[in-house]
């Protein structure tokens, strides 16, 4: 599923697009092998929750 959405976003993101996502516990491993690269400390991940 993610090697669609990676696909899909190469195929239709405008040039100078940015594309961000937060991965929970070990999941950077898996977003990583799709070329997505820690921000840190570039930028930090931030969220609001509502309860």
């Amino acid at each position: 599923m993610v090697g669609a959405l990676v696909d899909h976003l190469h195929k239709t993101a405008l040039p100078g697009a940015y594309v961000s996502l937060i991965a929970d516990g070990e999941a950077h491993r898996l977003y990583s092998l799709f070329g997505f690269k820690a921000t840190a400390p570039l930028s930090i991940g931030m969220y609001l929750h509502f309860r």
